[in-house]
């Protein structure tokens, strides 16, 4: 917790399967849930304080 920097890497998803493609499916499928799905917010630093910004904000 606390601030991030660009690039930072934000979510870690692992999967295990007796077959490689299984796996890798399975993480896919976790982080399409995650960018689609995800309440994720952000909290963006101003010279004169802080702003959350809006989901689809630039």
């Amino acid at each position: 917790v606390g601030p991030l920097a660009p690039n930072d890497n934000i979510v870690f998803v692992a999967a295990a399967s007796r077959h490689r493609k299984q796996a890798f499916l399975a993480c896919e499928f976790m982080i399409d849930t995650l960018k689609t799905n995800a309440p994720f917010w952000k909290k963006e630093p101003l010279p004169d304080g802080v702003r959350w910004v809006e989901a689809g904000a630039n």
